[in-house]
């Protein structure tokens, strides 16, 4: 059964004159040009040299850049109706959809070597990547993200978050093997040094230049490490376990070998305590008694998603764990990357291929939307081979 040619349809079915759709469903919110969904399906079009999608990769960007704000910020979505409405994001801005849009640009040149292309988007990148350095406010190399300003919308994190940085970084590092000459060595440098050091404390570390919150800093190093802490705020750190975060600095060439032993490690760790191979969106699981269940249960729009082990909430997306098992295996195949592939495959043929948004960690019910774009590229991510994953890592990583 060609698994990956399933979710390569579902992805083809959803390429529209304007770019790819998040879901060929006629429900509105899905037929949207999202910009972080249509890259991470660009990237499934990528990995599996395929045509259309990588066409409607394209169409999504141009889209994207037509309806950059004046300020320099890339739109959450644009809606392909007549009106075109266009989303900065609800109750806040996505951050990430400008991070997005960045590395989205850089990916499709460097599959392609479409220079026209390139020369299109060249003014709208340098514009996005400079409303991205406004984001560090204090010019010490992390962006803040407000609440709400990610795709994980309804979760209750905010502050320095490992997966916008990481995104950011894995972003310029593709920008500067398009343009060597213009991202400044030192920035890099201090930036892959400020993520390591404050998102994983370590009391042996002599990077005291690097230390973002001192008091906070000291009081985390203390207790044991075992992966990158999901980020942290002036008042305190998250310790959270987050795997789009892990993917992205896997992507971005700050996970080294002792880094990848424990947090494989920890990932093993997470099975046991939900008896299957497969990895939440974030672990632990945020409960009523714990302090952030107040901001979960009161952040969001229309209906409450996230009880425990559902949604953000201990969820198992397929696009964030494909995600995972993309990045780590791209630096050293695992058994326990193997074993989540195998433990998702099931259960998504017990799903008839529905490519369901997410799968509760409880009782591993499929739940959300359906025929999902986002999650068929996950599936794609699970399943890729590295014949064409050159093309989407940094010369240097």
């Amino acid at each position: 059964m060609d698994i990956t040619g399933k979710a390569r349809d579902l992805i083809r079915s959803a390429v529209h004159k304007k770019g790819i759709l998040a879901s060929p469903s006629e429900r509105d919110n899905y037929r949207r040009i999202w910009a972080r969904d249509s890259v991470i399906a660009g990237m499934a079009g990528i990995l599996t040299a395929d045509k259309v999608i990588v066409t409607g990769m394209k169409k999504s960007l141009n889209t994207l850049a037509a309806h950059q704000h004046y300020s320099g910020f890339i739109p959450s979505n644009v809606e392909v109706g007549r009106k075109a409405r266009v989303s900065y994001g609800t109750l806040a801005g996505r951050v990430d959809a400008t991070l997005w849009y960045i590395a989205g640009v850089c990916l499709y040149y460097k599959y392609t070597e479409d220079k026209s292309f390139l020369d299109k988007h060249k003014h709208h990148v340098y514009r996005a990547l400079n409303t991205v350095e406004t984001w560090e406010f204090n010019g010490k190399h992390l962006i803040y993200t407000p609440l709400s300003g990610n795709w994980a919308d309804e979760y209750p994190l905010h502050g320095y978050l490992l997966y916008d940085n990481c995104l950011r970084l894995w972003g310029l590092r593709l920008f500067n093997d398009l343009y060597p000459k213009k991202v400044d060595p030192e920035k890099l440098k201090s930036l892959i040094k400020t993520i390591q050091v404050n998102m994983w404390p370590d009391e042996k570390s002599n990077h005291k230049k690097w230390i973002y919150h001192k008091r906070l800093y000291d009081e985390m190093k203390q207790k044991e490490m075992n992966h990158f802490r999901a980020g942290f705020h002036p008042a305190n750190y998250y310790n959270i376990f987050d795997t789009a975060g892990h993917a992205m600095a896997a992507l971005s060439g700050i996970v080294d070998k002792k880094y990848m032993i424990q947090i494989l490690s920890y990932v093993e760790h997470i099975h046991a305590k939900i008896d299957l191979a497969l990895l939440p969106a974030f672990w632990p699981v945020i409960e009523q008694k714990d302090p952030l269940w107040i901001d979960l249960e009161n952040n969001y729009n229309f209906s409450f998603k996230n009880k425990p082990h559902h949604f953000h909430n201990g969820g198992i997306w397929p696009v964030m764990m494909g995600l995972f098992i993309l990045a780590f295996r791209n630096l050293k195949d695992s058994p326990i990357l193997d074993s989540m592939t195998r433990s998702y495959l099931q259960h998504l043929k017990s799903d008839e291929f529905a490519f369901y948004e997410y799968i509760d960690s409880k009782e591993f019910k499929s739940g959300g939307q359906e025929n999902l774009c986002f999650s068929a590229a996950g599936t794609i991510f699970m399943l890729a081979d590295k014949e064409n994953m050159p093309f989407l890592l940094p010369n240097d990583v």
